[in-house]
């Protein structure tokens, strides 16, 4: 599902950090995400510097109450990282 490239864990942890590729911010991916349905905490939640954050989001593992619900929300999150940032704004 998603790149493994990408993806940077432990075995023992519940866990998955999931680099970003350009054009992707993690802001912009988690807000992406959420508004399909799955919630994911952006790398800038963790960062004590913003000037210098490293574009990924944290997925946990845990939270889903089913392998399928996990399932959907990864093959969901492997689509939302193919697409282009999209707008979640109107123009006025």
């Amino acid at each position: 599902m998603l790149p493994q490239e990408l993806l940077q864990t432990d075995p023992a942890c519940m866990f998955v950090w999931l680099k970003l590729p350009p054009p992707w911010r993690a802001d912009d991916f988690a807000a992406n995400a959420k508004a399909r349905g799955v919630v994911v905490m952006p790398s800038s939640a963790f960062a004590v510097d913003r000037s210098e954050i490293e574009h990924g989001v944290r997925i946990n593992l845990a939270c889903a109450t089913s392998r399928d619900q996990l399932v959907s929300a990864l093959r969901l999150l492997t689509g939302t990282l193919k697409d282009r940032p999209r707008a979640l704004f109107g123009t006025i």
